[in-house]
């Protein structure tokens, strides 16, 4: 679901319904039930020191989630996240990382990292494509999710760009945001594919619009998706509108239109 220079995240999904949302007409829908995470790590990427102060557990270690408070009243409280951290190649170490309502053994845990097997390379696909990058900003991270690693719909793609270098070293999980080198904040632009039916603001036609500053959306030509550009502060809203118009879009419904994420960034 997601690919850095530094990890790649694929999740875990189990029966059942996940989050809930409502439509503008109060339809209510499902999100998938991911559960967790499995994230292999690059080598030389992973600082195993603190996973090696929790107990072994078979070819691993592991860390039990604490059972937190209930959200409400007579509702199970859930527990915190569950991970289980092993070496699955030369200096290269990967996780497996369950949260929600159920507690996890580690046995359960490392019959998934059991069952981790490499594969033929493939390149990460996207649903579109920019004509336009502002200077010194690369491609930096894609999927079908963000950084952030939330349970996304069919048609969901992602797309991070970022000026400078960012090191992945000594890392002891995912990164979110910001990424900060020599306490400096790196720009970063963010660009996610959704359903219509996630949209909050009402567009003023068909052409790239900004509803505030550093916020500018773009519909598919049928409407039935739309993609968002985050610019984080980093540029101006003219330039942004300057990037979503030069978007070609796939079909986010067909993967086989996708973009190759490396040739999606010009």
């Amino acid at each position: 679901m997601l690919v850095t220079p530094g990890y790649q995240v694929a999740s875990i999904t189990a029966p059942g319904r996940g989050q809930a949302y409502e439509d503008e007409n109060g339809d209510r829908y499902y999100a998938p039930n991911v559960i967790g995470h499995v994230v292999t790590y690059a080598k030389g990427v992973f600082d195993p020191s603190r996973a090696r102060k929790d107990p072994k557990a078979g070819a691993g270690y592991f860390h039990a989630g604490e059972k937190k408070q209930a959200i409400k009243p007579g509702l199970p409280a859930p527990y915190a996240e569950s991970t289980y951290t092993w070496k699955y190649a030369d200096d290269a170490w990967a996780q497996v990382i369950v949260g929600g309502g159920l507690k996890y053994p580690a046995t359960k845990l490392a019959s998934i990292a059991q069952g981790l097997t490499g594969g033929a390379e493939q390149p990460v696909k996207v649903g579109l494509r920019l004509g336009y990058v502002p200077a010194g900003f690369a491609l930096g991270a894609a999927g079908t999710t963000s950084d952030y690693l939330g349970a996304t719909f069919d048609g969901t793609s992602y797309l991070r760009l970022i000026k400078g270098e960012f090191p992945y070293e000594k890392l002891t999980g995912t990164v979110g945001d910001p990424f900060i080198v020599r306490d400096k904040q790196l720009p970063i632009l963010s660009l996610q594919i959704y359903p219509a039916r996630e949209q909050k603001y009402d567009a003023p036609g068909t052409a790239a619009y900004c509803p505030q500053e550093g916020l500018c959306y773009r519909y598919t030509a049928d409407k039935k998706f739309f993609v968002e550009l985050n610019g984080g502060g980093f540029i101006g809203n003219t330039e942004m509108l300057k990037m979503l118009n030069s978007v070609t879009f796939a079909n986010p419904a067909d993967r086989s239109t996708w973009f190759a994420a490396t040739e999606a960034v010009g």
